[in-house]
């Protein structure tokens, strides 16, 4: 995705902005669940200790929109601890011209009425919500409130400016807004009056039918922008002060955040394939890399068995490892980086087969991979080849062959009163071709005529043509046959000055004299006229034919010509299982061969093509009939110049094509097997490959998975704010700059940058130099999220000198099947190892857990809860955040809630980790219980006392009062009689 740079508003623009006034604005939510953490840029809680977060992306939207000349107000009626009165009679003073709000889920319907009352006082005042909840259910917002635009995305910032410049400039809006006043929009350019497309907003109603007749959006968000381009955060204008105190994260004060990232790094090298993987379509097998590069808009099979629609694409340029899984009977190898998750089923569940997704690198020799079948049936009972000819324009071109002066000679002859005998004899052409361009002439399309056919009774020809075939043909299984051996031995060719002019036709060696019977009999039966038979005994084939141009162009545009066009319509990959089996014996016994098995003794039938597409479809036509065959590509030599494909079928399934005397032994050691609607084939070899390149991926409606190289993988689910795949950091030079600015013009002691994840590898390496270089690090300390696996000893030694202390980890739990289902990259075992070389670089590790999993008994909680105790009484752990498992929307635990019926309310005020929402194992008083347990976790004496000890300043002293004074705050938040405040 290439990056946009960010335009700078010319003097007349700047000028304009200046009167146009914007708040960015955290309304008052008094409740008596406590204080609201809206500003925090991941999750909401109520807290019942005072806490305020710095909201990064807001704030750098505000500083963007005042570097632009915009006149704007920094509007936190939260962090402020305003009443809401005072709080709407200040914005009624400022009379703003756009109002923008974030919100998330669990205060959302709070936001709903806010934006109504808020309308209702200052009707001209276009109000903008962003955040995750509204990224994920935009219409949601525009049906329950009068807001006038939601942003979806995390580039808030930048699209903030987009919208106003929309409003003040009527600038091009840029994708991920969704509006209902017309805004300019880059799709609709084109509109003559697109005002007047837009109904009147006060008249919405719940109708969601009328909801898409006035609501639009600009696009799917693209997180493409610079930023570098940002400018640093305006710190006055955003009240810095305001989250300098009331933080438990910081142990000097005052402190402040950054924002040196967006998302984390761990999706940069997540859930994709190399661009040369075949997605399966509804019409054919395309390379992935040209459905994204194209954005094509096609129906891919999922692992439903159904095929499901592509919503999104995505590319991005990996630098690492691709994992290979080879397959017996595949020769096609499944590339894709390390944790994009494919369906298997684990070798040792062979004879209780449950299939799942888990990611690439879990993936073991003899684990079964998942390949979809499609047992969908749909017959047709006939088809008619004038519907055929008609789906597709057929120029007839008639002056390519002869000259524009033969044309006017024959002409100038016939006036002359000269026959078409003698006209054919003095210009020394066909009497045919004499007779064909006097027609064309004649009725004025001498030089092209588009499928002109004629039809007679039932039957029909093309316009100069002389044999007649029935329009009407049944598609029996004798006519599946013939298709067969068309597929194997047919070929359409013109005649020689006669382009117009087609012949059908089939070659078969002499010997083949049953098929050649057969192939006659059915094309008389279903026809209704026979074939002509020409014999070379030089060659020692047979060949069919008849010179009919329009079946030569009804088989052409059905089933391709040219033995490397050759393919089946979509139409047919979905017939009865019979008529399918009469298809696929005419096509072996046209290009198969049975010969004797190498290495193992038995035999194999072999079938081989230079279409890729038949090849593929040939494959998936197999497994409908409960046949696992292997899949080959014999590798170049010098019998092959061309790219050859062969399909082995072994042992019993020889017989249901050729129960032949010949088909002795049929010993054959099956190593898959079928189990429902899908094929297992067990790995056989996994390897590493490096890559440097574009990888891709795309999302599928509903079924979020795809079939890539006949197996089935999960696909991207882009509906957070910042979905890996687009993971962006600014510049190191910038990064220091802005802490060197905070440490001189503000004096802050402390530092978080809460990135999604702090950058790793060079970048990491050059911010500590650079740090230590400076001397940053004797004046601050710096603070960071970070994944468990994402550095070595060395990093955090290095992170420990350039001043770095507080590094949080999302441990989230200690049972391996849940990290597995949440896509941590993470074994139990590694958490203690890596919590420990951050202790011993000099830093504080602090760890985030959740209770509350739908799949987690009472036991797999208490390890959690075992495994926290643990690491604090070894010291490798100095504070912890526990919390209750919500699934927002737009998150995958969502989605698998909706499909597995797990969700106890959709009332969004109880998504506020107050209470369960999901069913599970647990009760709710157990969850409540066992979060507390974890707030108590740290309190062994070992660790008490190593606190006490490590005491070395007043700042550590306040420190910990004011962390004591949180953990008790947060044993309040989750006690049993906030339950049901």
């Amino acid at each position: 995705m290439d990056i946009v740079k960010l335009k700078q508003p010319t003097a007349e623009q700047r000028e304009k902005n200046r009167k146009f006034k914007i708040a960015i604005s955290y309304p008052p939510m008094p409740s008596e669940k406590g204080i609201p953490l809206l500003g925090q840029n991941r999750q909401f809680q109520w807290f019942n200790n005072p806490t305020f977060i710095y909201p990064m992306v807001p704030a750098y939207a505000a500083s963007l929109l005042k570097s632009q000349g915009y006149d704007v107000m920094w509007d936190d009626g939260i962090a402020e601890e305003m009443e809401p009165e005072e709080w709407l009679e200040r914005l009624k003073k400022f009379k703003p011209n756009l109002v923008a709000m974030e919100t998330k889920t669990p205060v959302v319907k709070r936001h709903w009425k806010v934006i109504d009352a808020l309308k209702e006082e200052l009707p001209d005042t276009k109000v903008v919500l962003f955040g995750d909840h509204v990224t994920a259910m935009p219409e949601e917002s525009m049906e329950n409130s009068k807001v006038d635009v939601v942003i979806t995305g995390g580039d808030y910032d930048f699209l903030l400016l987009s919208v106003a410049n929309s409003y003040n400039h009527k600038e091009k809006l840029e994708a991920g807004v969704y509006y209902r006043r017309k805004i300019q929009d880059t799709r609709y350019n084109n509109q003559t009056n697109p005002k007047s497309q837009i109904p009147n907003p006060k008249k919405l109603t719940a109708n969601s039918s009328k909801l898409e007749a006035i609501v639009k959006n600009s696009g799917h968000f693209l997180l493409n922008h610079d930023l570098d381009d940002l400018p640093l955060i305006d710190r006055e204008l955003t009240r810095w002060e305001l989250y300098a105190y009331k933080n438990g994260n910081y142990k000097r004060t005052p402190g402040t955040y950054t924002y040196f990232a967006r998302d984390c790094w761990w999706g940069r090298c997540a859930f994709c394939l190399s661009p040369e993987a075949k997605i399966t379509t509804q019409n054919d097998f395309v390379a992935i890399g040209d459905v994204v590069d194209k954005k094509k808009s096609l129906k891919t099979l999922t692992h439903k068995n159904r095929y499901q629609k592509i919503t999104d694409w995505h590319k991005r340029i990996y630098e690492g490892n691709l994992i290979e899984l080879e397959t017996h009977y595949l020769a096609e190898k499944l590339k894709l980086t390390s944790n994009h998750s494919v369906f298997i089923c684990k070798s040792e569940g062979k004879n209780n087969p449950k299939i799942s997704g888990v990611p690439a690198e879990e993936v073991q020799v003899g684990d079964y991979l998942s390949v979809p079948i499609d047992k969908k049936v749909k017959d047709i009972q006939k088809i008619k080849l004038s519907d055929v000819i008609a789906k597709e324009i057929l120029e007839i071109k008639t002056t390519k062959k002869i000259s524009q002066q033969t044309i006017e000679r024959i002409e100038s002859l016939t006036r002359q009163g000269a026959s078409q005998r003698q006209i054919a004899k003095d210009l020394k052409i066909d009497r045919e071709t004499v007779r064909r361009y006097l027609v064309l002439s004649e009725s004025d399309e001498l030089i092209k005529k588009i499928n002109p056919l004629v039809k007679k009774s039932d039957k029909i020809r093309f316009e100069g043509g002389k044999n007649k075939v029935l329009d009407s043909i049944k598609l029996d299984n004798s006519f599946l046959r013939f298709v067969g051996y068309y597929l194997a031995e047919g070929h359409v060719t013109r005649i020689k000055n006669r382009p117009n002019s087609a012949i059908l036709g089939l070659t078969f060696s002499s010997n083949e004299k049953e098929y050649i019977k057969d192939a006659d009999d059915i094309f008389r039966q279903s026809f209704q006229t026979s074939l002509n038979v020409n014999e070379n005994k030089v060659n020692h084939t047979v060949q069919l034919t008849l010179g009919s141009s329009v079946l030569a162009r009804t088989f052409e545009l059905l089933f391709g010509t040219g033995s490397g066009n050759k393919e089946l319509p979509a139409e047919f990959m979905t017939l009865p299982i019979e008529k399918q089996r009469q298809l696929l014996t005419g096509l072996f016994r046209g290009d198969g061969h049975v010969r004797k098995e190498r290495k193992k003794g038995g035999q194999e039938l072999i079938y081989s093509t230079v279409s890729e597409k038949l090849a593929r479809q040939v494959y998936m036509l197999l497994l409908r009939q409960n046949i696992i065959a292997s899949f080959r590509m014999p590798k170049f030599g010098k019998k092959t110049k061309s790219q050859n494909y062969s399909i082995h079928i072994y042992g019993k399934d020889i017989q249901r094509f050729f129960p032949l005397p010949i088909v002795i032994k049929q010993q054959h050691n099956q190593r898959g097997f079928i189990y429902k609607d899908f094929a297992m084939l067990p790995v056989k070899n996994i390897s590493n490959q490096y890559y440097r390149g574009p990888v891709y991926n795309i999302t599928v409606e509903d079924d979020h998975s795809y079939v890539v190289g006949f197996f089935a993988v999960k696909n991207c689910s882009w509906t957070t704010l910042y979905p890996g795949k687009d993971y962006r950091k600014v510049s190191v030079k910038r990064a220091l700059d802005e802490v060197g600015m905070l440490i001189d013009k503000y004096r802050v002691r402390e530092i978080m940058d809460d990135s999604g994840t702090f950058p790793v590898g060079p970048w990491l390496k050059e911010f500590c130099e650079g740090m230590i270089e400076r001397g940053y690090n004797k004046k601050i300390r710096f603070d960071c999220n970070m994944r468990l696996k994402g550095l070595k000893q060395e990093d955090y030694d290095l992170m420990g000198k350039a001043g770095f202390r507080f590094i949080l980890y999302g441990l989230e739990s200690a049972n391996q099947n849940t990290l597995d289902r949440i896509n941590k990259n993470l074994k139990v075992e590694e958490i203690e190892k890596g919590v420990k070389m951050a202790k011993q670089g000099g830093l504080e590790p602090h760890i985030t857990t959740m209770m509350g999993y739908p799949w987690e008994t009472l036991s797999d909680a208490k390890r959690t809860v075992a495994l926290s105790k643990k690491l604090f009484d070894k010291g490798y752990v100095d504070t912890l955040q526990a919390t209750i498992v919500i699934p927002y929307p737009g998150t995958p635990l969502y989605r698998e809630c909706k499909e597995s019926g797990w969700l106890t309310t959709e009332d969004w005020d109880e998504f506020d980790q107050r209470m369960a929402v999901m069913k599970s194992p647990l009760t709710e008083k157990d969850i409540k219980e066992l979060t507390q347990e974890l707030y108590k976790s740290f309190m062994t004496p070992r660790f008490i006392w190593r606190k006490i000890i490590g005491i070395r300043s007043l700042s550590d002293i306040k420190f910990l009062i004011r962390a004591g004074g949180k953990v008790i705050g947060h044993l309040a938040d989750f006690s049993a009689r906030k339950q049901n405040s």
